[in-house]
């Protein structure tokens, strides 16, 4: 009974060859998995439901696509999940706004108008809701700290194994070559 959802998410050709995880063998179909290859940040703006962002998801979904389109491995097809992953930043920042405003906790009434103790602010769970969708749509268009410091290893030309060995030794100084 296997389901073609089990198993590791499906990262983007153009991804894997940056991080160098690429393996031709286990890539089946050809590089355009997902459509019309996005060239330009014009092309970005064409997408229908950018028009349905409010001005704060507007300037996420740009600078994400600013972010992508030098790595060539944006899709029309992505598009739609770029608008997804602005509008759960845009509640983010929302949620965030109005726990800073009213604060973790809201007092509690009971029937008399007494106060009756205290409950959590709502805006906390929509918050870390929006944190978990965030996190899961970034990680398809490798977003993550760890996607992006693979993708600068692999485009500065230094082995991942040596950088990780690098990065644990004490931080950027160390470099395993100097004992």
């Amino acid at each position: 009974m296997g389901s073609s959802t089990s198993g590791r998410k499906k990262q983007p050709v153009q991804l894997a060859k940056l991080k160098g995880t690429y393996q031709p063998c286990r890539h089946r179909g050809s590089d355009d998995d997902g459509g019309e290859k996005v060239t330009s940040l014009q092309m970005c703006y064409g997408i229908g439901l950018y028009k349905s962002l409010s001005k704060q998801a507007r300037e996420v979904y740009l600078s994400v696509c600013r972010e992508l389109l030098p790595l060539k491995m944006l899709t029309r097809v992505d598009l739609s999940q770029l608008v997804l992953y602005a509008q759960e930043w845009d509640i983010y920042l929302g949620c965030t706004a109005d726990i800073e405003k009213n604060g973790r906790y809201t007092l509690k009434y009971g029937p008399d108008g007494n106060v009756d103790g205290t409950v959590e602010n709502p805006s906390v769970r929509h918050r870390v809701k929006a944190l978990d969708a965030i996190i899961k749509i970034g990680q398809n268009f490798g977003l993550s700290p760890v996607d992006r410091q693979r993708i600068k290893t692999q485009a500065a030309g230094e082995d991942p194994r040596t950088q990780i060995i690098n990065l644990v030794m004490n931080g950027d100084g160390y470099k395993a070559d100097e004992q």
